[in-house]
Order: structure tokens, then C-alpha cells, then sequence
């Protein structure tokens, strides 16, 4: 129960009383809410009325809001550095930089500019969300209100000419301002400030809303770095204000953790400011919030039985459900075959269970709400597999299918469809099993409806056609924005709302009641911050939906997003636990878990930073140094050797010599050891400068959470020379191998699940090199067992200076329609040069067949005559052998051996009367298809298979080799010549 103000309340519990009833609890506690309200502080008036009205105000968030604030609004060298709010997926980020906002205009800041991902239907969400949170602050028309909050899309506060002097003046105005992370917004921003001194002279706060995605992104080109265009943008925009201050809102931080520390050097001199936060806050758990915990880990709680089957211990037990790869398979292509079989394919059991289960937990609910509370009950189910939009189509229409064959079943066959019963039967279940964990933990308090109840709803919901399929993605639009409610969330109109759709439904986008996830997104490999951004299943949820809730998914799939939330969750508790230390000038880098199957983010939007990934039996040194002036070297060695006395005093050393070493000493001794090396011209080893950041960070990642111990020993009256009797080495200059075999070995025996710090002692002579005084070398080798991640070591990267590239002479004679560029492996090269190869072939995919296939004014792909235009095709149509599309008439090849034009080259001609030839390879797809006794039959899908392009040669019209290639290409002519 909810009144927007005192009066209100009173009102409506006199009317109560004179019914002869008294107010309840909850009614008790909003009427203490409402007269706090009344008390706010003048002080804090904006935030004190929001908060007062926010029933998901607590103590702990409240907290973190007046101590980000503070950060924001402090003065000093790195104020303008951005502050980071992180929050896990759906767990109350907006509300919380919404209240961060609120106080920063109580602490002076004039203008709040809302920067969200760049989609009409976020920024929607976005306004209904701010209209609803600043709804007290609205200009009534009266004179003496304390605070005036305006609140703007940049699009239409640009057309209508900007904001007036008269507004800007007035000092009660504050004004909130959205704009997305796209082109035109961006520069309608600029120009709105750059046009009005008296904008610019006001205090400004950045919200960043998901300030991970497209804010910070950077490309490379000949060795020099740029920023991208919108981030180039909100560079130019943060220099405009006189004071202007950056937050950053996100729940998948790992580009912002992984920027370089300072200023990022760009091209022709010019500077980036710095990326990476100087100060964290954690949005708090809530109570109802449900995530990655619930889905990746109470989820795996139970027992597996001799037959395989598992138990579930909890109700969460009941979430996962396995998804057959060939079903993904099905569902990412058109094929008409599956249009035939739908609901009794065993291929496409997966999806049929899955839609069946969505049915039946929605009738479980609307049965359990109407008994409660006589109301409807309206859900939600998220099919997200693909991004293409063709793809998306098919799926809308294989879904139609496959809930026609499940109402046939139930409304014309009276449920005689065994086959499709087996499904219902699994399902309800299923649902029975969660309900009844769910009711013994505590969790929910639910009576779980017969199967004739479920039944009957469910032929309610068939036979009135009680729900509706919807495809949610760019190909409209418009239409999005039509399908979203007051609140901005995904609108739920009937007892069933399927939503199907690819990257428009992540980051930002709500979906109530999600009862279903069906998520098949399979990528080479996963960018942890774009997977973690599609968990909108994540959120508060009601117990009672999570006792009906499925999450369909492969195995495969499953596993990585498992590893992800360990990732995630470990990033989350180390902040948690270090709240003292990340905030300092002493914090040294964050370690992301790292997995070969998932890199953090797009490696673009962390270009410049110099990262380094921990892995198994690592192992990690200075090289290059110079030792300082002598009699200053001797008493840092002096000092690091007292310091390693007093760490192992009283302690045995065991079987090899290592002793246990706390943390804290360690770092002490590394840092006395860099104090001890100097880099200098002079030296020839300036650029090789060594940074502590390189052992401190993975040392104290393998020591959080455990004693703190590091095993440590000292290997000592070494003689080793500072550079290798060769200067120009191939392998470098400087001597790089510190240890010999044998002791490596030694390291690794120890380091099993501790790291080891080797400390090298050298003489130091001057004829090998060095200034005549010992030092010490240290050598860090990273525990087996470990979890491996990825961090920044301080310091830009270094590039590399941009190859020559190479010109062909007569490239530019030809058309350029008739000339196909296409990379190429040396060997096939050589051969094709060398008048051996005649062919050159390339598969068609999605990915590559624009290049190779010619579209109309639409962007479609064009049919070839004798297709029937009625009738769907794809890339993976047999069509008889006929290839469907028509294909671009190249004329020429130009091939490279490089991605750019620094390799060797080649023109080459196509046979004039028979330039190419289209090839297929059908794949046989194996089926069992149901009848409705369910008596299964074996069936094979020959109708899809796999095309290529097969290019003949005629012969090369020019050509240019590398010297590096001009030599391979002779010896592999010798080569052939001696075998002959």
C-alpha cells in the first residue's frame, strides 16, 4: 500500500476507521514513512524526500550513497577520475545512482546528464523511470518551491533551442538531461553546451549507465591508438563543463578494472583522461534478489543416482534443464522439415519440453495467484539464441507450430497424444517437485494444484488463444517502443508473452514474471560482460515464480556461465573485502578470472592497458636493470636482508630451503628491490622499466582468502652477466633466465598451492657487467593450483611501429566489383604463384556471404531464377543441388598473405567462361518423430547442407613477394625440385 503524501493517508484511514476497522501493519509503517517525509532535512531536501518515499531505502544502501557522493564532490588532483557504482545484474543499480543523484543536487550539482546504451527503448525505460523518481520536484506553477527538477530527452531539448537564460538562472532549477551513447545524440550534447556559457558554467555529474558498453572503446591503425567516435565524443563533452564530475554505472566492470592507470597517450600527442575508477561502491543484496547463486550453485545441490538421474536437494535444484545441441542447431536455420515433424521431433524435445513447461508453470501460477488474490496472473518466457533477425522469424514460426500441435492435442484429440502427454506429464512433474521443495525449506507457502486444475487452465489459455508471440529486436524499431509499458519494462498483455529476440534484449531491458529462459547463444568465445548482460532472469523475484521458473540451456553453455558467476562473484567479495585498500593510491590491480572459453570483454575497449594473464607453474622477473649507485644499493640490500631476517625469525625452512613469508613482508622487499634499480639511456635499457604491480597483484590474488603465507627463499653468491656476450641475440640483449633447469624444478615441486618467491643474490661484478655491489634478483612462480586471471600491469602498452605496406602496380586498372580481396596461407599462395593450384575455394556463411553474394535495394540476398519467390531459403538450402542466391561476377582475385597490405600479394585472372562453380555438401540430420501413440520412427533431413565457392584460376596477372617470402618461396621451389 502506497500514498504519495500524508494527507493522502490520513484520509483513507479515517474512511477505514468509520468502517469500524483498523489499519494493519503495513499501513502503520507507510504512515511513519509519509510523516518522515514531512521531517527532511533542508539540507538534503531532494535526497531526504526520495528517500523518505523509497521503501527500498535501507541503512546499508544509504551508506553507499552518501559515500560515493562524497567521493564525487570532493576537490583534488584525481577528482575528475571517475567513480564506479557496481551492482550485480538487476539488483537495484538504477534505483540506488537515481538516489546518488538526488543528494549530489542537495551538495550543489546543477545539471545531471544520463548516459544509457544507445536504443530507443532504454532510454524510454530510462525517462519513465526518472519521471516516476523525481515526480516530487515537478514545476506546479506556484512560487516557493525549493527545488525545480527538469527533466530531458537531448533530442527534443536540442530541437526546442536548448534551455533558456531565464531557466539557468533561476538557482531553485535543476535539470536532468538523457541522452544515449549514439552519433547524433552525443553531438546535439556538445553543441548544447558549447553554445550557452551559462551551461557550461554550471556543475555537472555524468550518470554513465553501463558505462562498460561503447563509453570507452579505442582502435589501431599504423601503430597509433585513437578513440572510437562516441568515446571520442564523451571525451570532448566531460572538457566542456568548468566542473564536471563522472560516474560510472555498471554490473560487468572487467574493461573498466582492466583500463591503465593515468592518462592513455594517443595519436599526433593528444591524451585520453583516465578510464579506470578511483573509487568503487557496492549497490547492497537485497533479500528478494535472485542471480547467479541461485542458478549456478544452490542449482547443483543433490545427489546423482546410479541411473543418472539427479536429485535435487533444494527447489533451486529444479532451474537447470538441459538443451540438445542439435536443437540450438535447428533453431539458429529455416528448415522445413522441423515445420513437419514440430512437437514430436525428438530433435526438437528440448524446445517442446520447454514450451510445455512454460505452459504448464503459467497455469500452476494463475491458478495459485487468482486462489490468493483473485487477480490474473501475466507471464513472461525469453527465447534468446540468435541475433540475426531472419533467424528470429523462423523461430517465431517453428514456436507457432509447436504450441498449434500441443492445442490440437489438448482441445481435438482429448489429450490422446501420448506423445505430447509424456511432455505434460514431465512437466507438471517437474513443477510439483520445486513446489514441494520450495513449501519444505520455507521458501514459499503454496498449495500445489491437482493435475485436472493445471489441465483445465491450461485448454483455458489454448482455446481462448491466451497468449502472444513476440520478436523484440532493430529490424523495427519503432515497434519496440510500442510494447513497452508506463514503466518502460516489456509490456505483459495476455497469460502467456513469448519474446523472442537476440541483443536488444540485455543490457537495461525488465521483463516481469520471467517464468522461462531459453538461451542458446554460443559464440566462438563468450565476452563475460555481454553473456552476464542477457541474465534477465536475474532480479527480485517472488519465490512462488521461482518455484515454477526453467532455465533451458546446453550443457556446454551451462558450464561457462557457471565459471562466470565464480568469476563474477569472486570480483564481488574481493571488493567487499577490500573496501579499505581498492581505494587507496597503494592498490595495485584487479584480477579477472580468466578461462580459455571467455575473455572479459571486447579486447578493443582496453586497447592501450598492458595486461598480463596468471596461469599454472608462471613464472615472472625483472630483466635489463641497472643497480643504483653502490653505496646506496648497499644499504637497501642491507635493509631487504633485515627485513627477511625478522619475517622468518623462529620459523623452520623445509626439506629446500623455503620458508613461510607473509604478504605484507613480501611486498615490503619488492619494493626495497625496485628502490634498487635504475633505467637510464645509458644503460640501453630504458622502456624496460620493471613494475612491482607484476608480482604484487598475482601475489595478492593467490593470497586473498587464505593465511597470507608466500614460501620464500634465497639463493645466494650468484655471478650471472647482465647481457649476453652477443648484443643482437635474437632472444635480446639481456641475460632472461635468472635460475637454472634444475632449480625451476625445484620452484615448481613447491609451488603446488602456494606461490614461491625465489631471491636471487648477486655479486654484482663490474666485468660482468654491473656496478661492483650485491642485489638481489627475484624470480615469483605461480601455484599449480590457482585460479587464473587476467589484470593490468601500470603503464601503457606498447606498440608496435606499423608495417610497410606493399602496392600492387596494377590493382587500381581494374574495377573494383570485379575484384574479390581475399587473405590466404602462405603455401596455398606459393602454389597458385607457381602455376600448381588452379582452385581457390571459400565456404559461404553468414558471416562472409556478402562478400560473395549480390543483394537488392532492401539488403537482401537476390534469388536466382527458377526458385519459387513464395517459398523460404537460406545459406544451408539443398534446393536440389542448385545454389538459391546469385552470386557477385568477379572477374579477378586479389590475394594477400596478410590481414593488411604489408604481405606478399597477387592478382589473378578467372577463367572468362567459367569463372566459379557453387558445391554442396548435404549433412544428413538424424531423427526419431513421434506418432501420437508414441511410436517413434527414424527419419534423415537430407534438405540443408553446407555450400562453397569454388573460383577457377586462370593465371596470375601480377604479383608481389616480401623478402622474407622470396626466400621461403625459392627453398620451397628446391624443396619440390629435389623430390622430383
Amino acid at each position: 500500500m502506497h500514498f504519495d503524501n500524508l494527507d493522502a493517508y490520513l484520509a483513507f484511514e479515517t474512511q477505514l476507521r468509520s468502517f469500524g476497522q483498523e489499519p494493519n501493519a503495513e499501513m502503520l509503517a507507510e504512515k511513519a514513512r509519509l510523516e518522515a517525509a514531512q521531517n527532511v532535512n533542508e539540507d538534503e531536501y531532494v535526497f531526504g524526500t526520495m528517500a523518505a518515499h523509497n521503501k527500498f531505502m535501507t541503512p546499508e544502501k544509504e551508506k553507499v550513497v552518501r559515500e560515493m557522493t562524497d567521493q564525487l564532490m570532493m576537490e583534488g588532483e584525481n577528482a575528475t577520475q571517475p567513480c564506479l557504482l557496481l551492482g550485480k545484474v538487476q539488483c537495484g543499480k538504477t534505483d540506488t545512482f537515481l538516489s546518488i543523484m538526488g543528494l549530489c543536487f542537495d551538495r550543489g550539482i546543477d545539471v545531471a546528464v544520463v548516459m544509457t546504451k544507445g536504443t530507443n527503448t532504454l532510454t524510454k525505460q530510462t525517462i519513465e523511470r526518472l519521471n516516476k523518481e523525481f515526480r516530487f520536484f515537478k514545476d506546479d506553477g506556484t512560487y516557493g518551491q525549493k527545488v525545480v527538477i527538469y527533466i530531458y530527452d537531448i533530442l527534443d531539448l536540442y530541437k526546442r533551442g536548448g534551455l533558456s537564460d531565464y531557466q539557468l538562472n533561476d538557482p531553485v532549477n535543476k535539470f536532468i538531461i538523457v541522452c544515449k551513447k549514439e552519433n547524433t545524440n552525443l553531438k546535439d550534447l556538445i553543441e548544447l553546451f558549447e553554445n550557452n556559457e551559462i551551461l557550461r558554467g554550471k556543475k555537472v555529474l555524468v550518470c554513465d549507465d553501463e558505462a562498460d558498453f561503447a563509453s570507452r572503446a579505442y582502435y589501431q591503425r599504423k601503430g597509433e591508438l585513437s578513440l572510437l567516435r562516441i568515446a571520442e565524443h564523451i571525451e570532448k563533452f566531460v572538457t566542456l563543463p568548468v566542473f564536471c564530475r563522472y560516474l560510472q554505472i555498471t554490473a560487468t566492470p572487467y574493461s573498466l578494472y582492466l583500463q591503465p592507470d593515468g592518462t592513455v597517450q594517443l595519436r599526433d600527442g593528444q591524451e585520453a583522461s583516465p578510464w579506470l575508477p578511483r573509487y568503487t561502491g557496492l549497490v547492497p543484496i537485497h533479500d528478494k534478489y535472485i542471480g547467479g547463486k541461485q542458478y549456478y550453485v544452490d542449482s547443483q545441490e543433490g545427489e546423482i543416482d546410479d541411473d543418472g538421474v539427479f536429485h535435487p536437494a533444494n527447489m533451486y535444484g529444479c532451474l537447470y534443464q538441459p538443451v540438445d545441441q542439435i536443437c540450438i542447431d535447428i533453431l539458429s536455420a529455416r528448415n522445413e522439415f522441423y515445420l513437419e515433424s514440430r512437437a514430436h521431433s525428438e530433435n526438437l524435445d528440448s524446445l517442446n519440453f520447454a514450451v510445455v513447461s512454460y505452459l504448464f508453470a503459467t497455469a500452476v501460477r494463475s491458478i495459485q495467484t487468482k486462489k490468493k488474490s483473485n487477480k490474473k496472473y501475466y507471464s513472461s518466457c525469453l527465447i534468446h539464441c540468435e541475433i540475426n533477425k531472419h533467424k528470429h522469424a523462423w523461430q517465431e514460426e517453428l514456436i507457432t507450430e509447436i504450441i498449434e500441435d500441443i492445442k490440437q492435442a489438448f482441445l481435438h484429440k482429448a489429450n490422446s497424444d501420448l506423445h505430447i502427454l509424456d511432455l505434460e506429464s514431465d512437466a507438471y512433474e517437474s513443477l510439483k517437485l520445486s513446489n514441494e521443495l520450495g513449501n519444505r525449506q520455507g521458501l514459499i507457502n503454496e498449495k500445489f494444484p491437482t493435475f485436472a486444475e493445471v489441465e483445465a487452465e491450461v485448454k483455458r489459455i489454448l482455446e481462448y488463444n491466451d497468449y502472444t508471440i513476440n520478436v523484440v529486436n532493430s529490424e523495427e524499431p519503432g515497434k519496440v517502443a510500442t510494447m513497452l509499458n508506463d514503466k518502460g519494462q516489456l509490456r505483459l498483455e495476455q497469460a502467456l508473452n513469448f519474446f523472442i529476440g537476440g541483443s536488444i534484449l540485455d543490457r537495461g531491458i525488465t521483463i516481469d514474471n520471467m517464468l522461462c529462459f531459453f538461451y542458446g547463444r554460443d559464440p566462438k568465445k563468450f565476452q563475460m560482460d555481454t553473456v552476464l548482460q542477457h541474465a534477465r532472469m536475474y532480479g527480485a523475484r517472488d519465490k512462488e515464480d521461482m518455484a515454477c521458473t526453467r532455465f533451458f540451456t546446453t550443457p556446454d553453455i551451462y558450464d561457462v556461465l557457471k565459471t562466470m558467476n565464480v568469476f563474477d562473484d569472486y570480483l564481488y567479495q574481493y571488493l567487499k573485502a577490500h573496501r579499505d585498500t581498492v581505494q587507496t593510491d597503494e592498490f595495485t590491480s584487479m584480477v579477472i578470472g580468466y578461462d580459455s572459453r571467455i575473455s572479459p570483454s571486447a579486447q578493443n575497449k582496453y586497447t592501450p592497458a598492458n595486461t598480463k594473464v596468471l596461469k599454472p607453474y608462471q613464472r615472472t622477473y625483472p630483466v635489463g636493470f641497472q643497480t643504483i649507485e653502490p653505496s646506496e644499493n648497499n644499504k637497501l640490500t642491507k635493509k631487504i636482508e633485515e627485513v627477511l631476517q625478522h619475517a622468518v625469525e623462529g620459523k623452520e625452512a623445509n626439506e629446500d630451503g623455503f620458508y613461510l613469508v607473509h604478504y605484507n613482508d613480501v611486498v615490503e622487499i619488492l619494493s626495497l628491490i625496485r628502490k634498487s634499480y635504475t633505467y637510464a639511456i645509458e644503460y640501453n635499457n630504458v622502456g624496460l622499466e620493471w613494475d612491482i604491480n607484476d608480482m604484487v597483484t598475482p601475489l595478492e590474488h593467490f593470497t586473498y582468502d587464505t593465511d597470507g603465507m608466500v614460501l620464500v627463499t634465497v639463493r645466494g653468491n650468484r655471478n650471472l652477466s647482465r647481457e649476453r656476450e652477443n648484443i643482437f641475440d635474437k632472444r635480446g640483449r639481456f641475460i632472461d633466465a635468472p635460475e637454472a633447469g634444475g632449480e625451476i624444478n625445484i620452484d615448481k615441486k613447491n609451488a603446488i598451492d602456494r606461490p614461491v618467491l625465489v631471491l636471487l643474490k648477486q655479486n654484482g661484478l663490474k666485468d660482468l657487467g654491473w656496478r661492483g655491489t650485491a642485489f638481489f634478483w627475484p624470480v615469483l612462480t605461480t601455484p599449480q593450483n590457482m585460479n587464473a586471471g587476467i589484470f593490468t600491469i601500470n603503464g601503457n602498452k606498447k606498440y608496435r611501429k606499423a608495417k610497410k605496406q606493399i602496392t600492387l602496380e596494377t590493382l587500381g586498372n581494374y574495377p573494383k566489383e570485379e575484384v574479390l580481396s581475399l587473405t590466404i596461407k602462405k603455401e596455398h599462395f606459393f602454389d597458385i604463384i607457381l602455376d600448381y593450384k588452379k582452385e581457390e575455394s571459400r565456404d559461404i556463411k553468414p558471416t562472409t556471404a556478402n562478400m560473395f553474394l549480390e543483394k537488392d535495394l532492401m539488403g537482401k540476398f537476390i534469388l536466382v531464377e527458377g526458385t519459387d519467390p513464395e517459398k523460404y531459403y537460406d545459406l544451408t538450402t539443398v534446393n536440389d543441388n542448385i545454389f538459391p542466391f546469385e552470386v557477385r561476377g568477379y572477374k579477378y582475385l586479389h590475394l594477400r598473405t596478410s590481414m593488411d597490405m604489408s604481405g606478399s600479394q597477387a592478382i589473378i585472372k578467372l577463367k572468362e567462361d567459367d569463372p566459379y562453380e557453387m558445391v554442396c555438401r548435404p549433412f544428413e540430420q538424424q531423427d526419431v518423430v513421434y506418432t501420437e501413440f508414441n511410436e517413434g520412427q527414424d527419419v534423415t533431413d537430407q534438405s540443408v547442407g553446407n555450400w562453397s565457392i569454388v573460383y577457377h584460376l586462370d593465371k596470375v596477372l601480377e604479383k608481389k613477394l616480401t623478402p622474407e617470402d622470396t626466400e621461403l618461396l625459392q627453398n620451397y621451389v628446391d624443396y619440390l625440385a629435389s623430390i622430383e
